[in-house]
């Protein structure tokens, strides 16, 4: 089983933290105890915001705790089990538009309509974006590889500022907003076990795609 499947992003998470909990947490250890009981293995996409504090936001708190539920099954119900984490996944048909997309796709949207792009805060936050073909060629080779018991960081090992990728897309119209709550300052993944374990090396970069774009 991929369990991939959450209520993602950080800011809707102040507003609707119940809603988040149910829906990451309680769905994670039905999951997992209906796993366990079937012998079916199961590979958890946990959160790259596990590395700011469990506290940060609700939804860092309701992945993080659904990490832990998986580690609890693992040991008393016999599941068996292997957590990913996944670094600001881009790519072809990411979400544009609403609160659940991420950075590159609200920007892409917006220079299709013709608005300007957001940056909140200075635009120093730096960021690792992982390419999803990249994140799929690990989620095969986890499944390829048997590779269970591990918690696998999946990330380009790259970071850019906000501020960098804004100029990546040379685009003019640019404004300033107030920074968001809750956000971690820097991401980047320096984790090798990936690597050492499966092979995994990622091989899709930021600047290119954002160059390739028909926009």
């Amino acid at each position: 089983m991929y369990h991939l499947a959450a209520i993602a992003r950080i800011q809707p998470s102040f507003n609707l933290p119940l809603e988040y909990f149910n829906s990451n947490t309680v769905a994670t250890y039905k999951l997992a105890l209906y796993c366990a009981k079937r012998g079916i293995p199961m590979q958890f996409a946990g959160s790259s915001s596990h590395h700011s504090g469990k506290f940060k936001n609700p939804y860092t708190f309701s992945k993080d705790i659904s990490e832990e539920i998986v580690k609890l099954c693992q040991e008393h119900y016999g599941l068996i089990a292997t957590t990913t984490r996944f670094y600001n996944v881009y790519g072809p048909h990411h979400l544009k538009q609403g609160g659940y997309c991420t950075v590159i796709g609200k920007w892409e949207q917006a220079i299709e309509d013709g608005n300007p792009i957001a940056i909140y805060g200075t635009g120093e936050k730096k960021r690792d974006f992982t390419h999803i073909d990249d994140i799929v060629d690990a989620l095969i080779l986890i499944q390829e590889k048997q590779a269970w018991g591990y918690v696998f960081e999946l990330g380009r090992g790259v970071n850019y500022s906000i501020q960098e990728v804004a100029e990546m897309f040379k685009y003019e119209s640019i404004i300033y907003e107030d920074d968001k709550p809750g956000e971690a300052q820097v991401t980047l993944c320096s984790d090798t076990l990936a690597k050492e374990v499966l092979g995994w090396t990622p091989s899709r970069d930021l600047p290119e795609y954002i160059k390739n774009l028909d926009l």
